[in-house]
């Protein structure tokens, strides 16, 4: 299984056959740095015709990312399912039974009318496969396996709460993997979410913990509205390590990047992170059906080249992203191509959709940026 044209055939039926991509060989490329991905036919089983938060999100990253010479290139990981023990970390045990006993019977939406999660026969199974995946990807990671990841997973995990399904998410993906380094040893981790919903069930487990720094752009007055205020800091010991950034409407490419350079990097700076996890979602573009923003996929792509040269600086390298949100297909799939572009350590990025032509304003995020430098301790 030396040659590309075989590469991708074993990827095909490794999906077809739900193995995941345990059996392709490790292939260093770009600048010699080992990429790693997970993803699994579990994650196109979990599917609901129409709806928002579907499968069709996981079938555009993979074609595009085959189509533009990507995954011959990515070091492909086995994917398992999380344990109880992992789950318990982050989630009840009465709530995790709860998904596990609606996912075995007849589909149907989970939160009692609410139609933002939706419930089938691999639902249960595709959310400990997202957790189990992502905890081995930044494992491997971790330990210098691999240079860096990206977990391919659905559904995402950013909004579930301890208790609670929210907002298409089931378990706290990003927050599960973080409290299973820990146990393997890795003290410090910073998380970044730039999904443009607030990472609610991030926050929610993860929080409370002076050794894991959380930093979240979001628009505000959006879906989930009771959490992702600027004072939320988090408390005692804790105190700091929560930084909430919510954006207005209309935040163009230079603010998203102006925010990063003047707050969440010096933050991070001085945090002084083992790790870095990044939840990615791509629905700030200007395209999304679920946001008014102004970014663009170069936008994203300058970010996602700041936090690999940020783990380059400052955590020798060692960083992972995983999928949250992003709700049209084209742009989805562009924008994980040109992150993966990234890690690979490629200088080409890719953007055929460009900026958005109907008029839209653009916020200044001046003051808001200000604010949150005072609030953190960064003024001089």
């Amino acid at each position: 299984m030396n040659t590309p044209a075989e590469r991708r055939r074993f990827f095909h039926h490794s999906l077809a056959l739900g193995l995941g991509l345990s059996g392709l060989p490790a292939v260093r490329a770009g600048r010699d740095r080992r990429v790693g991905v997970v993803t699994h036919k579990l994650f196109l089983e979990h599917d609901w015709p129409g709806h928002r938060e579907g499968a069709y999100r996981l079938r555009a990253i993979l074609e595009r990312i085959e189509k533009d010479g990507l995954l011959d290139r990515l070091v492909a990981q086995p994917v398992r399912p999380a344990s109880e023990e992992e789950l318990q970390r982050g989630h009840t045990e009465g709530y995790l039974m709860e998904v596990r006993v609606a996912s075995e019977g007849e589909p149907g939406y989970f939160n009692f009318g609410a139609q933002d999660n939706y419930v089938n026969h691999a639902t249960w199974e595709a959310a400990r496969h997202a957790v189990g995946g992502l905890i081995d990807l930044c494992g491997a990671v971790a330990r210098r396996e691999l240079d860096s990841g990206f977990a391919l997973v659905r559904p995402p995990g950013h909004h579930a709460e301890p208790s609670r399904a929210m907002g298409f998410c089931f378990v706290s993906n990003i927050a599960l993997a973080t409290r299973a380094l820990q146990a393997q040893g890795l003290k410090r981790i910073a998380i970044l979410d730039f999904d443009i919903h607030h990472g609610n069930g991030t926050q929610a487990v993860v929080g409370h913990d002076p050794d894991v720094l959380f930093l979240d752009l979001h628009q505000s007055n959006l879906f989930p509205a009771h959490s992702g205020r600027i004072d939320e800091m988090g408390e005692g010991p804790a105190r700091g390590t929560i930084v909430n950034a919510p954006v207005p409407p209309y935040v163009d490419d230079a603010g998203l990047l102006a925010l990063y350079d003047q707050v969440f990097e010096p933050v991070m700076a001085r945090f002084k992170p083992d790790m870095l996890l990044v939840s990615a979602g791509f629905d700030g573009h200007w395209r999304d059906p679920l946001s008014r923003q102004n970014m663009t996929l170069k936008g994203f792509d300058a970010l996602s080249r700041r936090l690999v040269a940020f783990a380059d600086r400052h955590c020798g390298g060692r960083v992972v992203f995983t999928l949250e949100g992003g709700y049209d297909g084209e742009v989805l799939g562009h924008a994980v191509a040109n992150s993966l572009r990234a890690l690979l350590g490629d200088e080409k990025a890719v953007d055929p959709i460009g900026p958005s032509t109907e008029g839209k304003p653009t916020a200044d995020i001046g003051g808001l940026i200000e604010k949150l430098r005072g609030l953190h301790g960064l003024t001089a």
